[in-house]
């Protein structure tokens, strides 16, 4: 039903709907800086996906869908 009604479901299990919504705002506006440990190209996302299994990286590991 959510796709065939163009819905769309954004929610989170590790937060209260009030710090959910603080967080959305804070995306939003531009306030969050999370660390980045890595950047792959869309081609290297088998290389990022052991990486990310390996959990040896502080930080997020992000996929470029053009590099």
């Amino acid at each position: 039903m959510l796709y065939l009604q163009r819905r769309t479901l954004i929610g989170s299990t590790m937060h209260t709907p009030a710090q959910f919504r603080r967080l959305v705002h804070d995306a939003r506006a531009g306030n969050l800086d999370p660390p980045v440990a890595r950047t792959y190209p869309l081609t290297e996302i088998h290389q990022a996906q052991q990486d990310f299994a390996a959990g040896d990286h502080l930080g997020k590991l992000v996929l470029i869908p053009r590099a």
